[in-house]
């Protein structure tokens, strides 16, 4: 060993000796820091757990809609719902929204709408009270276990900061006070109702721990397309999560939301107060054990169709790429990927005689006065087949519209009673191979109901 080092080793001798004999210099040594305490806040082995949810909303703001000659128009609307349901969960289908499934039981559901001068109160029917509830691509659905939605109902039943899609908002790590995470964009999409995202930004802290709660706060933006129109939804918040029973308990938010007009909703200017509490529940006498294990984890593609029963008492089976606007007239619009592929108008004729109907050449006549110079030619007429004594009859015909080169798809349908409809639907020729048909398989389902 060289001098240099052996010198070293005993002045670390000497030191180290010093530490131990002198108990005032090891006191003054400063503790090592303490470590923040970290929190899980996930709410694991949801399955079968039932929470009873008080949720309050209030709207206000503005609702533009557009009139003829292109030109629009705007109300005040100013609305508030109150719900009370229960939540039973749901075995996982998946990762993500996937893993968001429970079994809904609504005990009361009132909407007050007021637009302009129009006033409204919109209750549940007691018959349409129980939904399945789950996230699917990006979106959260509804369907009952049992029988078939109507589209009208649907639209009461979505609601933004739903309380099952919340649960996104929860941290996927443990996490300390101060601590800040960012929620998946899946998470954003089923809160804000937006479908297809093209710019978002949320930012959740944990602010604060107060004996067995976290309390954490988030802010955030999403922007994008819904419905064919552009929206932004902006939010603040706050959510309580209870640390002892591992659920998020309460949550408030404010949110604004700017939407355009699009070819099935209006445009919106709004703002929006939403609360919701959570509690556990022992159990619901509508949420029993042989009723969750009768919903399976993939459902029957039919179970998610919508019903729609016309003023003229035909009723339509289709599929959420289509929006039924009803009035005089019903219109039926297609939706895909956020663009518009047709337009359909649904009218009631005059009831005939049993096993009569509207004569075909009368009908094509009919056809033809309407169109007048917009018609090129009339493609195809044929009548299609049917197993229950309905007469079905299809008629095609192409021509000009405003520059564009458009397919019209005639439709006459009859009861054996002689109840009657007819349907055209509008599509540019450059979407017909879009539409493949999915006009045809609507008109299929025609029912007259007893």
């Amino acid at each position: 060993m060289t001098r240099k080092s052996h010198n070293l080793f005993l002045l670390l001798g000497f030191s180290l000796l010093l530490t131990v004999c002198n108990p005032l210099h090891a006191q003054e040594e400063s503790p090592p820091p303490a470590t923040s305490p970290t929190y899980v806040l996930r709410e694991s082995e949801l399955n079968s757990k039932t929470f009873a949810i008080k949720y309050d909303l209030d709207v206000n703001g503005q609702v533009e809609e557009r009139i003829p000659n292109n030109e629009t128009r705007k109300f005040e609307i100013k609305s508030d719902a109150h719900l009370k349901y229960s939540d039973r969960h749901l075995p996982s289908a998946g990762r993500n929204e996937a893993a968001l499934r429970s079994v809904r039981y609504f005990d009361q559901h009132q909407t007050n709408v007021t637009i302009g001068e129009r006033k409204s109160e919109l209750l549940l029917p007691k018959q349409d009270r129980l939904f399945v509830v789950e996230g699917r691509n990006y979106e959260l659905i509804y369907y009952p276990p049992s029988v078939l939605l109507s589209a009208q109902v649907l639209e009461q039943l979505r609601i933004p900061f739903d309380s099952l899609a919340s649960l996104g908002l929860l941290p996927q790590t443990a996490v300390k006070q101060g601590d800040t995470w960012k929620p998946d964009t899946w998470a954003l999409q089923l809160l804000t109702g937006v479908e297809a995202v093209l710019k978002y930004e949320c930012v959740c802290t944990l602010s604060k721990v107060d004996g067995n709660v976290a309390f954490v706060t988030f802010e955030g933006n999403v922007s994008g397309g819904r419905y064919g129109g552009s929206t932004v939804v902006k939010f603040r918040g706050q959510y309580e999560f209870d640390l002892d029973k591992k659920y998020l308990r309460d949550l408030v938010v404010t949110q604004n939301e700017q939407s355009s007009i699009s070819p099935v909703s209006p445009g919106l200017d709004v703002a929006a107060n939403i609360h919701f509490t959570r509690t556990p529940q022992s159990s619901h006498p509508q949420l029993t054990d042989t009723l969750a294990a009768t919903i399976p984890l993939d459902p029957d593609p039919v179970r998610l169709l919508l019903s729609f029963t016309s003023p003229w008492e035909a009723r339509l089976l289709h599929t959420r790429n289509w929006h039924v606007i009803p009035g005089k007239y019903v219109l039926l619009r297609l939706m895909d990927s956020g663009s518009l592929i047709t337009q359909g108008t649904m009218m009631g004729l005059p009831k005939d005689q049993p096993g009569k109907h509207v004569p075909e050449e009368q009908f094509q006549k009919d056809i033809v006065r309407s169109l007048g110079d917009k018609l090129t030619k009339v493609v195809s007429a044929e009548e299609i087949e049917t197993d229950d004594g309905r007469f079905l009859y299809r008629v095609v015909a192409t021509g000009n519209s405003n520059g564009r080169e458009m397919h019209w798809i005639y439709y006459l349908c009859t009861h054996p009673d002689g109840r009657q409809v007819s349907f055209v639907f509008s599509t540019e020729a450059e979407l017909l191979e879009a539409l493949n048909e999915r006009d045809l398989h609507l008109i299929r389902t025609i029912q007259w109901p007893k």
